[in-house]
């Protein structure tokens, strides 16, 4: 989910995002293609689907505005993630939705709309830490170059992340009749945070 899987397409990134740099719509059309969903998806746990496809354009705007400070030594993913977290860490923090038990074991809507209010009510480091590992599914070293961190560092906030995740999502942890929502995994919600 997170980056294309073979390494000739993580070499052409680097080397599509030198082309943006000197103009090329083409190259741009094919970063798009290939990392579109996956910056689409991180931020799609924090927005509903019209604002996470706002804030992914907007990561495609910086790096093309961002191409011509590319230097080919850096990995593309790292720059890529970078652009993504500020803007992450640009937004405001939500307040977790208080969303009443026999709603959350009715409605996926609802359920997804309480993981995406949890996710958004952390701290933008600890957002930006938990999305860049446990949605863009980054390793914690390419996370800490992404956020210019050492490991340590995003481990501690991975943590905090955790943490007040499953105190936020604790209606859904406590209550075993509660079906997993749409696209989460079947054991519950909370297995894309643990």
């Amino acid at each position: 989910m997170a980056s294309p899987k073979s390494t000739p397409g993580l070499a052409s990134d680097a080397g599509d995002l030198l082309l943006v740099a000197a103009g090329d719509s083409a190259a741009l059309t094919r970063l798009v293609t290939r990392w579109g969903q996956p910056v689409y998806a991180f931020f799609e746990r924090t927005r509903d689907p019209s604002a996470a496809t706002e804030a992914a354009l907007a990561t495609f705007e910086r790096l093309v505005a961002d191409s011509p400070r590319y230097a080919p030594e850096v990995p593309f993913t790292s720059f890529l993630w970078g652009i993504a977290v500020k803007i992450v860490q640009d937004g405001k923090n939500g307040d977790v939705l208080e969303i009443p038990a026999h709603k959350l074991a009715e409605s996926a809507a609802a359920r997804t709309a309480l993981l995406r209010s949890a996710i958004a009510a952390l701290t933008p480091p600890e957002r930006a830490a938990f999305l860049l590992t446990r949605v863009a599914r980054l390793p914690v070293a390419a996370a800490a170059e992404a956020l210019g961190l050492q490991e340590n560092d995003v481990r501690r906030r991975l943590v905090r992340a955790l943490d007040s995740l499953r105190t936020s999502l604790v209606p859904l942890l406590e209550n075993p009749a509660v079906p997993a929502a749409e696209g989460e995994p079947e054991d519950g919600p909370t297995g894309a945070i643990s």
